[in-house]
């Protein structure tokens, strides 16, 4: 990364600063270029990164509050308040005025507390999250953060949705919830977008799995979908939670729905 010396930026993320590899990354590019800037966004004040870095001349450090500085094996707080300062440092006049927009999605979040707390209490054994372009970042991270705060007893995957429809569609089952996070962009994991709208429907018969259908998750079509989080108006993004409706066996009969 450092094999040519050109002027470099490195942006470094640490909630704790102890980490050795962080530290280390520093300390490579200052003995590898001659011209390097480094900026430190940290959840410890007195970790070893906000240390070594808070008077240096060619340094800034951002400290997060201290009540970010996560104590839990997950990264929440921590994650969220340093990619929003990381967003804001890099591009204030772009971004300052959606900060806003981004509060008012999160308080939405938040008043859907009761209807997350009833999946839960499902006990879904696998979830599946599916996001294409810079969603698909958001789709793996989820996948990590439920997998690290069920200490694993809940199984997580991600994948895009055109990637799960072929092969990987096979995890679904009677305990699995798929979350679906799609954009309003039509060309980029967009709304409109049949690689991302069209998802598979699991065909059970007496709890045994048959196969698999299409399944529409364009709002209106099934009446089965819980809005999670949505942007205001001009927004970009707004995340689904699909849980799969009933579905007519077809080994069954025309009348039969399972």
């Amino acid at each position: 990364m450092f094999a040519e010396d050109v002027p470099t930026l490195l942006v470094s993320f640490a909630r704790s600063g102890d980490s050795p590899e962080s530290v280390a990354a520093t300390e490579l590019a200052t003995s590898c270029l001659r011209s390097v800037h480094q900026l430190v966004i940290t959840c410890n004040a007195d970790g070893r990164l906000a240390r070594e870095h808070q008077d240096a001349a060619s340094s800034l450090v951002l400290l997060m509050p201290s009540a970010t500085n996560d104590r839990g094996f997950a990264m929440t707080s921590s994650f969220t308040s340093m990619l929003l300062t990381a967003w804001l440092a890099l591009a204030p006049d772009e971004n300052i005025q959606l900060t806003d927009q981004l509060a008012t999605a999160a308080e939405q979040v938040l008043a859907h507390a009761d209807d997350v707390a009833r999946y839960a209490d499902r006990r879904y054994e696998r979830i599946v999250y599916l996001g294409s372009g810079a969603l698909g970042g958001l789709a793996r991270e989820s996948a990590l953060k439920l997998l690290e705060l069920t200490a694993g007893k809940v199984i997580s995957y991600f994948d895009t949705p055109l990637g799960f429809r072929h092969g990987p569609k096979a995890v679904l089952g009677e305990r699995t919830l798929a979350v679906v996070y799609l954009s309003n962009d039509p060309h980029n994991g967009g709304g409109m977008h049949a690689s991302d709208v069209m998802v598979q429907r699991p065909i059970f018969s007496g709890g045994t799995l048959v196969g698999w259908s299409p399944c529409d998750c364009t709002p209106g079509v099934h009446g089965h979908r819980t809005y999670t989080c949505r942007y205001p108006v001009n927004g970009s993004e707004c995340g689904l939670v699909l849980s799969f409706p009933p579905c007519r066996d077809p080994t069954a009969g025309p009348a039969s729905w399972v």
